[in-house]
């Protein structure tokens, strides 16, 4: 018989714009296999990383405060197994160079703003399935 109880994955999705918190919140409630968290405040990601166990990192890389690419690295170096998603708009940084940059902090897979919630959810599984964590 198989277990009833399916783990959800818990989602931590981190941008200070908060419209797009809400919209991406609002995206992903129907998907049954996702908890999510949102924030606008870099400085809470490692206390709800590890106060609910978050699966999946997904933040912004262009931040006041605290770059996301910094905020990865803290992340990533008390929690080296979290799964990370980069999302940026049009920034400083393109191309090969803003590819290279998001590879270097253990993120595998990124979102150009703006994208579909299909993009979004297709992101989430693949990093979930990803065998290089």
């Amino acid at each position: 018989m198989r277990n009833a109880f399916v783990m959800k994955k818990r989602i931590l999705i981190v941008d200070d714009e908060e419209y797009l918190l809400l919209s991406m919140q609002r995206n992903l409630a129907n998907v049954t296999d996702f908890e999510v968290f949102t924030t606008s405040d870099a400085g809470d990601v490692l206390r709800l990383v590890d106060e609910n166990k978050v699966d999946v990192l997904i933040t912004d890389l262009i931040m006041p405060g605290m770059e996301g690419l910094d905020l990865i690295n803290k992340v990533r170096s008390n929690f080296p197994d979290i799964r990370v998603i980069v999302m940026s708009g049009a920034g400083k940084i393109h191309g090969d160079e803003y590819r290279q940059l998001v590879h270097q902090c253990g993120a595998f897979y990124s979102l150009s703003k703006p994208f579909l919630k299909d993009e979004l959810i297709a992101a989430i599984q693949k990093v979930l399935q990803d065998d290089r964590y």
